[in-house]
């Protein structure tokens, strides 16, 4: 039978939350033929061999440095056999029948581009599950006031099991077909890590394919888990470095300038105001920011 579904993973130390991963995939009540590509970004826990090991029938692809989030997920595009992508992250395990849910959808709507589930936090309480593309609103709120405050503008708690037109599906877990991702290019390899689920899906977009959110699918995201390895400076460098970039690669000029440009000023204002009110540590950290993207005179 032929492979219709290629679940692409990237593993970097998390080969505790992997196994739990893979063991999900495996007990799925899919009646799809797939196949489970695993991407080691070099990681150093130990770990990956015995998961390796316990799972023989996985394309494993191992990285001898960390070549990127990004990166590797086109590595394993390459490989991919099937005609439909999941990009899944290892700190992930499916429920029930979520991934027949999610393809079932994408087969029977040729318009739909990509298909996202329900995310529920460790304790099975609601996780938001899609976004918006980034506006003058969302970048102030973040940026300008507070990040902890984008939890007012993030999209409440739908009431409604019906599917859902969207933005951006939140990159935990995103469905989409291989040949919508050949036609973009593949993902944005200027990105390291973050926005690439942004930035695809507004490509996606722009060939005439919606995005779906799809209640009905649900998958369990231990948020963070897979990034409580790198270090705060390293993850908020490549966070903000990437949300520039989506910005200057897709919007109108005058659109990114000011949104950018509001970006550049937190970094600029907010340092001052964190060593004003004695909070060095974190105006350093915020000043450093400013001092790397500067230096790729983004």
């Amino acid at each position: 039978m032929a492979i219709n579904l290629s679940i692409i993973i990237i593993n970097f130390n998390t080969s505790d939350f992997l196994d739990q991963c893979l063991q999900s995939i495996v007990q799925s009540r899919s009646s799809e033929e797939f196949e489970i590509i695993v991407v080691d970004n070099a990681s150093t826990d130990g770990h990956s061999e015995m998961v390796k090991g316990k799972y023989p029938t996985i394309n494993w692809i191992q990285n001898e440095k960390n070549a990127g989030f990004v990166s590797a997920n086109n590595q394993a595009i390459t490989k991919a056999r099937g005609m439909y992508l999941l990009f899944l992250n290892p700190d992930t395990e499916i429920l029930d029948n979520g991934l027949g849910t999610l393809l079932d959808y994408l087969k029977n709507n040729s318009h739909v581009g990509v298909v996202g589930p329900q995310l529920l936090n460790s304790d099975r309480t609601f996780q938001h599950s899609y976004f918006s593309f980034p506006s003058f609103t969302s970048i102030f709120i973040e940026h300008i006031l507070s990040a902890r405050m984008m939890k007012w503008v993030e999209h409440p708690k739908p009431r409604s099991s019906f599917p859902l037109s969207v933005d951006v599906i939140r990159g935990a877990c995103l469905m989409t077909r291989k040949s919508l991702i050949e036609k973009i290019g593949g993902m944005n390899e200027k990105m390291f890590m973050y926005s690439e689920e942004t930035d695809l899906c507004y490509k996606i977009q722009g060939l005439q394919y919606s995005v779906q959110y799809i209640p009905t699918a649900q998958v369990i995201h231990h948020e963070r888990k897979s990034m409580e390895t790198q270090a705060n400076s390293f993850v908020g460098y490549h966070y903000i470095r990437s949300k520039v970039l989506f910005l200057k690669e897709n919007y109108p000029f005058l659109k990114a300038k000011i949104l950018v440009g509001l970006i550049k000023f937190s970094l600029i204002v907010k340092p001052i105001i964190f060593r004003i009110f004695g909070n060095h540590q974190k105006a350093d950290y915020l000043a450093s920011l400013k001092i790397q993207l500067a230096k790729e005179r983004l």
